[in-house]
């Protein structure tokens, strides 16, 4: 037991040693702050150890007495943002394209004027001997003729004027005419109108007959008075007649006819 004795008083004393240096350094370090000098305190510890009693000193400073003070508030750092620089970019303009130029085009050359031909010179004209003279055809006649239509009778009248003329030779010249019962030309209808207003009145008509018997044109050369009965008998020798047509020589030629037409109510 009284081995053990002196290695426990050197740890202690260790340990003590190690507090000292660890407060000297603390005071050190506070120092290098500027913090205000602490107070040193002094305190006697006695220990008892196998019965006999050990006093020894232990030196630290009274950190009660250090005020702390607060840490300041950090500031606030401005960040200054700056706007991105644009960048400098030149935009490519296009360059103008060049027109391919036109390729000259060779002159026209004159065309060399044609040589102007020599006139042929006339001939000497011989005199036939002059023949014997022939008829002459004489131009185409009118030919007149008159019809007359009783509406409502069922009975017509006709009275034909145009007169074949006979010529001398082989000139034989016959007129146009409507007459004919195997032509079956229609009457003209009498519009109920005119029979109701009493409209009577006679119209007559110039006909181009053509070679095959048809008429070409009709046209009215005297009014009846009335339009209606007009419009009837054109509309109906337009449409609906048949002629049988001149001739010359035996030969149907186209000629002129004029012929009347009587719109009678009766009585």
């Amino acid at each position: 037991m009284p081995e053990k004795q002196p290695s426990r008083v050197v740890l202690k004393l260790c340990t003590l040693g190690l507090v000292f240096v660890a407060h000297i350094a603390l005071a050190f370090a506070l120092l290098g702050f500027r913090s205000p000098q602490l107070p040193l305190v002094m305190q006697a510890q006695t220990e008892q150890t196998a019965g006999k009693a050990m006093s020894q000193s232990v030196d630290y400073f009274e950190l009660s007495a250090y005020e702390v003070a607060p840490p300041e508030p950090e500031k606030p750092v401005a960040v200054e943002t700056s706007e991105p620089e644009k960048a400098d970019v030149q935009e490519d303009k296009p360059q103008p394209v060049e027109k391919p130029k036109p390729k000259p085009q060779p002159k026209p050359q004159p065309k060399p004027e044609p040589k102007p031909l020599p006139k042929p010179q006339p001939k000497p004209v011989t005199q036939a001997p002059k023949a014997s003279e022939q008829p002459k055809v004489e131009p185409k006649k009118e030919a007149t003729s008159q019809q007359a239509s009783q509406g409502g009778s069922g009975q017509d009248k006709a009275v034909n004027n145009a007169q074949g003329q006979e010529g001398t030779g082989n000139d034989k010249v016959t007129s146009a005419t409507h007459l004919g019962g195997y032509l079956q030309n229609p009457k003209p209808e009498y519009p109920l109108a005119s029979q109701e207003r009493g409209e009577e009145g006679v119209v007559t008509l110039k006909v181009l007959v053509q070679a095959n018997g048809k008429p070409a044109n009709v046209q009215v050369i005297k009014s009846s008075g009335y339009a209606r009965l007009d419009r009837s008998a054109l509309n109906t020798v337009s449409n609906y007649y048949t002629f049988i047509p001149a001739t010359r020589a035996g030969v149907p030629v186209e000629s002129y006819y004029t012929f009347s037409i009587n719109f009678v109510l009766p009585k």
